[in-house]
């Protein structure tokens, strides 16, 4: 039988050959591979990881320990917080926790926790004189921790020489910066320890880390380590009831908390009650005055009413009057005086305020009397003059006992920053001597109705001097 043999420079180009013969052998030089036909026979170089060859030596004293360690490796802990174990199948790892006394870290099935402690003890510390002293001195002190029932001394000992007793010891606070010890600060706590010894000497122990300090702050007090709320002598009822903070409900005589019917109550009183300022405008009184009537006229002055009645015999006479003013009128002067701080007005008739803001030096018929008054004067047709008759006719005669011919004025004053100081409302009343003594009041409800004023030849609009 013969063999044939090929030899071929690189992998690639045997890989490119689609059908290889079978009783052929082909050897490739890139890889020192020896294929018969397809299969491989053999390679005559080292094994790589990328180039199948022949095993070293070495690579099988690997191989034959792998195999020989059931294929684990060899682990060593670098420190004490992991655990390897050797055991009969190989090395078991785990996580080691210290059994230092404290450790609150525990291993559970799915990890490591810390549980969360539900109370917090805080340590309490005291110095404690020890019923021996240690060798060489005269006494020996302590210092004792105790937590949660549990006590431990903790620190260095404190050792008094023979030659010094101690005398005493308190608890005192810094006031000055590295005094009685250098670095003190000002606030820390520190216990003088002081010594009945020929230079009355003392020890200073800071304990700032030991000890709580606490400063009242507002509404807070301290008396002797005792904390309280304090509540001022003024504090609308509050007070104390059972050791809790209360307030009692307000009275007529005490301060306290508003009640709801209260609270609903005072909600109600601007739609129900007047304003303060209302009633204080009401009580400044504005003063009026009735002049240049005839003589004997008898004029009286009420609250809210003035009544003016002239004589039968009354004398009127023509008068020169101004814009406004009807020259076959006889007016009457009414005066009205405003309040000490007015600085401007609002008046009108019939009720109604105007809209207009006077002054007291512009407006016609304003000024300022020799008592330093300011006023305003106004005019008042008392009687009307029939040429054709000669004669004057009183309007006073159309008023009686039931019905008042007259005017209504109204008026409100206002200081220099525009508040309303005053106002007032008066009933000005025309009468004859059949109802001049009537004494029915400035409110009642006989009162000449505007159609029949204005029907009295417009006597009863103001005029003009």
């Amino acid at each position: 039988m013969n063999v044939k043999f090929f030899s071929v420079k690189l992998k690639k180009t045997f890989d490119d050959i689609e059908v290889k013969d079978s009783l052929a052998l082909y050897w490739i030089a890139e890889t020192s591979e020896l294929y018969k036909g397809d299969q491989l026979f053999g390679t005559g170089a080292l094994a790589t990881q990328s180039v199948a060859g022949l095993l070293s030596a070495e690579d099988k004293a690997r191989l034959d320990a792998l195999v020989a360690g059931s294929g684990k490796v060899n682990l060593t802990s670098v420190d004490g917080t992991i655990n390897v174990v050797d055991t009969a199948d190989g090395k078991s790892i785990g996580v080691a926790l210290s059994a230092v006394d404290g450790n609150a870290l525990v291993a559970l099935s799915d990890g490591l926790f810390v549980p969360v402690a539900k109370e917090i003890a805080v340590p309490e510390y005291s110095i404690e004189k020890q019923d021996v002293a240690e060798d060489g001195y005269s006494a020996s002190y302590k210092l004792k921790r105790t937590v949660g029932g549990e006590s431990a001394y903790v620190g260095d000992t404190i050792n008094i020489a023979k030659d010094m007793v101690l005398n005493g010891a308190t608890l005192e606070t810094v006031v000055e910066e590295n005094v009685p010890y250098i670095g003190a600060e000002i606030g820390d706590p520190y216990i003088d320890m002081s010594f009945n010894d020929v230079n009355k000497s003392h020890i200073y122990i800071p304990v700032s880390g030991l000890v709580d300090t606490y400063t009242a702050g507002e509404g807070i007090k301290i008396v002797d380590g005792k904390i309280s709320i304090k509540i001022a002598e003024n504090s609308n009822g509050l007070c104390f009831v059972d050791g809790a903070l209360s307030i009692a409900l307000a009275t007529k005589n005490t301060a306290g908390a508003l009640s709801a019917v209260d609270k609903a109550f005072i909600d109600i009183i601007p739609e129900v009650y007047a304003e303060k300022s209302m009633v204080r405008d009401t009580a400044v009184q504005v003063k009026y005055d009735i002049s240049g009537t005839p003589v004997g006229t008898l004029v009286n002055y009420g609250e809210k009413e003035i009544r003016v009645m002239c004589p039968a015999d009354a004398k009127f006479v023509k008068q020169t009057v101004g814009n406004g003013g009807n020259a076959n009128m006889y007016y009457m002067t009414f005066t009205t005086y405003a309040p000490d701080g007015a600085v401007t007005f609002k008046e009108g008739d019939r009720g109604v305020i105007i809209d207009e803001v006077l002054d007291f030096e512009t407006t016609a018929g304003t000024g300022v009397d020799k008592y330093g008054r300011k006023y305003k004067k106004h005019w008042f047709a008392l009687a009307s003059y029939d040429a054709a008759k000669d004669s004057w006719t009183y309007f006073g005669k159309n008023s009686s006992a039931e019905k008042y011919i007259g005017w209504d004025y109204v008026v409100e004053y206002y200081d220099k920053d525009g508040v309303r100081i005053a106002s007032d409302s008066i009933r000005i009343n025309l009468s004859n001597e059949d109802c001049h003594n009537s004494i029915k009041p400035y409110y009642m409800n006989g009162y000449a109705t505007v159609t029949q004023v204005e029907s009295l030849q417009d006597a009863y609009s103001w005029g003009e001097l």
